[in-house]
């Protein structure tokens, strides 16, 4: 066993306000929605088999949607201490969520759940989301009143910290041979009777706490070399004045060695922890305060000012005062964490993370994540309804520290799969199941959803034309379409499943179908001959003739390719020709017919008696030309 003495120093965030300013962080001006939702019946609503759950949050003029995958950061119950009572705290009453999608886009967030309170944050690209209750920003509210807005924040403040040395000794049990790949740290809460004031009594200030460390637990998760999970084994919030360790306290230095006296003198009821955080509403020169270098040692304590506003700001803080009791200083620079100028940073420096992952591998009383456990498999999807040709994001949702996927998507590309979160191409219509196997050295879990995955298909275009005449019949013989358009290639359209169309002229016209559903729109064209109607007509310049004349008859069909005369008497009484030349030798009266062909239909024109032929006696001589 080895014996390790600690150096621990207090540092101090203070935070000075600039002249003219006030000490408070204020949104940036942007979008806001307020909501109402009944959390209660929700939570009672969800299936105690699934592990993944979906939310619909629904404001005046605009939706979230969200897919959630329940978390915990109290594997079993903490213990629950109003004043001198203690009690069990009812895990049933908060439920922790991690954020998989809102509106179908993948994102990043937490969101906690308890009676009428919701309260979280998403991250979608660079714009960050966060949801409160009403009451919190406007100190009053109905319970089931929300607010969601863009959590955009200007830092008003300049900040100085300073540095107090303490001197501690305690013992650090370094037992472990090599470092798990996760780890857990006992945590206990605390509220001051400020926090009561503004959140009211019972649990309440317990679940503000404990939403806040939801999001904390964000800034742990995988950027150190073991994943360092928080679970809640403690929770004081006092009933009176009488009750609060705090009363009467006037400094930020003075509640945290409050904090650790009174913590040490059994003020968390003899729970097990190895790291503390108190909050307070206290207006303190510096917003947060904790011994360096203190988890698993008398010194494990910090404390944190709830001043409203930014759940990330709110985040940062308590990850921030967290990370100084694993070692790390502040940063000389930079956007981080554990910059001296608190900020709603989420990221680590290269600095702290390497502090804090040598500080780690030296503890001795951390508790081991899911040892010996196989894992189990949970997944979800950035959507269930598709268009065939586009991609589904699946995300890996599995606990208890997998090292190996296998998905099967029969029916996708590719329809194996072994990493953690692939993208599958779905290329046909249809309904596919899908399942996930994950593995690490204690076993095996396998989950399986049978059509799971709808694809839909791109409408499938088909149509005839019956054309008679100037008019055309259209047969749609098209699928899954839900609208349809046509245009007849003279300026016209249609929006009809099954038109008839009326052309002025015959000609050639193109005959354009688009079909449209939710996945899109295809269009199929045909060109067509458009014919005038089949008609027989003739004429002559005249019907009275002499023998022996030669007369030209005029063809007026339409709509005809092919002809047949029929002039019985004439000197050649059947013709093919458009417009025959025919002669009559002999006196009397004929009748012509016409029949005009066009394919296998055909229209035939007669006229009995039609042409009168003089004989050469009755018709008056022609005079004869001069030599």
């Amino acid at each position: 066993m080895m014996r390790i003495s600690v150096l621990l120093l207090l540092f101090i965030c203070a935070i000075v306000a600039v002249v003219g300013q006030e000490s408070v962080n204020k949104p940036l001006p942007n979008a806001q929605q307020s909501i109402s939702f009944a959390c209660t019946e929700w939570m009672a609503s969800l299936d105690p088999h699934r592990n993944v759950h979906h939310m619909l949050l629904q404001a005046a003029d605009t939706s979230w949607s969200l897919v959630l995958s329940e978390f915990t950061i109290m594997r079993k119950a903490p213990v629950l201490i109003h004043g001198s009572e203690q009690s069990e705290f009812d895990m049933k009453r908060f439920r922790s969520f991690h954020i998989v999608s809102v509106n179908g886009q993948s994102c990043s967030g937490v969101l906690s759940v308890a009676q009428d309170h919701l309260m979280g944050n998403w991250k979608i690209g660079d714009e960050t989301w966060e949801i409160i209750p009403e009451r919190y920003t406007e100190g009053h509210g109905d319970d089931n009143q929300f607010i969601i807005r863009r959590d955009q924040w200007t830092e008003q403040n300049s900040q100085a910290c300073g540095v107090k040395a303490s001197v501690a000794t305690s013992s650090i049990q370094v037992t472990q041979t090599s470092q798990p790949p996760c780890m857990i740290l006992d945590i206990a809460l605390a509220a001051d009777i400020t926090m009561v004031n503004r959140y009211g009594p019972g649990d309440k200030p317990a679940v503000f706490m404990l939403s806040i460390l939801n999001l904390v637990q964000g800034n742990y998760d995988d950027e150190f070399n073991s994943v360092i999970e928080f679970e809640v084994s403690t929770i004081f919030v006092p009933m009176t004045a009488q009750d609060d360790p705090w009363s009467g306290i006037k400094t930020i230095d003075d509640h945290l060695d409050k904090h650790r006296s009174w913590g040490e003198a059994g003020g968390y009821g003899g729970a097990p922890y190895a790291v503390a955080t108190a909050w307070t509403t206290r207006s303190y020169s510096a917003y947060g305060l904790a011994y360096v270098g203190s988890v698993c040692t008398p010194s494990r304590y910090s404390v944190c000012t709830d001043i409203g506003g930014s759940t990330g700001f709110l985040r940062t803080m308590q990850a921030h005062e967290l990370g100084h009791c694993l070692n790390a200083v502040h940063d000389g620079g930079g956007n981080y964490i554990m910059a001296a100028s608190l900020t709603n940073s989420n990221v680590w420096s290269p600095a702290s993370r390497t502090t804090i992952n040598q500080f780690i591998k030296n503890l001795g009383c951390v508790g081991v994540c899911s040892q010996g456990l196989a894992p189990t498999a949970q997944f979800s999807a950035d959507q269930n309804i598709v268009c065939e040709g586009n991609v589904v994001r699946f995300k890996s949702l599995a606990e208890r520290f997998p090292d190996q996927w296998l998905w099967e998507f029969p029916g996708g590309v590719p329809s194996t799969s072994t990493a953690e979160n692939p993208i599958i191409l779905y290329q046909k219509n249809g309904m596919y199941d899908v399942s996930l196997t994950v593995s690490n050295a204690f076993g095996t879990d396998r989950l399986y959803h049978n059509a799971w995955i709808e694809v839909r298909p791109m409408p499938a275009v088909d149509f005839e034309v019956n054309e008679t005449d100037l008019r055309i019949g259209c047969m749609n013989h098209s699928r899954d379409a839900s609208l349809w358009n046509w245009t007849f290639g003279d300026s016209t359209s249609s929006a009809e499943e099954n038109p008839v169309h009326h052309y002025v002229r015959p000609g050639q016209y193109k005959v354009t179908l688009c079909c449209t559903n939710e996945c899109g729109t295809v269009c199929k064209s045909q060109n067509i001959e458009v014919l005038a109607p089949l008609k027989a007509a003739f004429s002559l310049p005249s019907t009275k003739v002499c023998a022996g004349d030669v007369l030209q008859l005029k063809n007026e069909s339409t709509g005809a390719d092919r002809y047949r005369w029929e002039m019985p008497g004439a000197q050649v009484p059947v013709s093919t020709m458009q417009h025959p030349r025919v002669a009559y030798l002999s006196k009397g009266i004929y009748s012509v017919s016409l029949t005009a062909y066009r394919g296998i239909d055909s229209i035939r024109l007669s006229y009995k008696d039609y042409i009168q032929v003089k004989s050469a006696v009755e018709c008056p001589k022609k005079p004869r030309g001069k030599n």
